[in-house]
């Protein structure tokens, strides 16, 4: 409940696909509705704009620069809830790496104490800057756990 309060007080109430997430979002949209990894229907115009997050294959097709990995972990949200559905794994990323913070406090102290720790925990960057990425942010709470 604190994560999710200071997440929407962090929401800034533009789109919530930035960053590397709109780009597993394509990925995982181009590999289910053309059985492809080509982005170049996916992404939406100038496609100069998106130079430095894709890459160029053997024949020219523009294709993903992130592992596609996450895309196919998230690809069945994304079919059942379109773009809600990129913000739904996200979503139960951070409440997993929380149930595995708090698991591994239980280690070392009493329930109470392990759920006030890992609830004192910061909260991951909501905003997202060129330079963060979805993975970076991700990872970052990882870290700090």
């Amino acid at each position: 409940m604190v994560y999710a309060a200071v997440m929407l007080a962090g929401y800034d109430g533009k789109g919530y696909l930035r960053g590397d997430s709109q780009y597993y979002y394509y990925t995982a949209v181009s590999i289910w509705q053309d059985g492809d990894l080509d982005l170049a229907n996916q992404l939406p115009p100038p496609l100069e704009r998106h130079s430095t997050d894709v890459s160029l294959d053997r024949r020219g097709r523009l294709v993903p620069k992130h592992p596609i990995w996450l895309a196919l972990a998230a690809q069945p949200l994304i079919i059942t809830l379109g773009p809600p559905g990129a913000l739904a794994f996200n979503f139960i990323q951070i409440m997993l790496v929380l149930l595995v913070t708090y698991q591994v406090a239980l280690r070392y102290a009493a329930p109470m104490a392990s759920a006030i720790a890992v609830a004192a925990l910061p909260p991951p960057p909501c905003r997202s800057s060129p330079t963060t990425s979805g993975t970076s942010r991700q990872m970052s709470l990882s870290v700090c756990c």
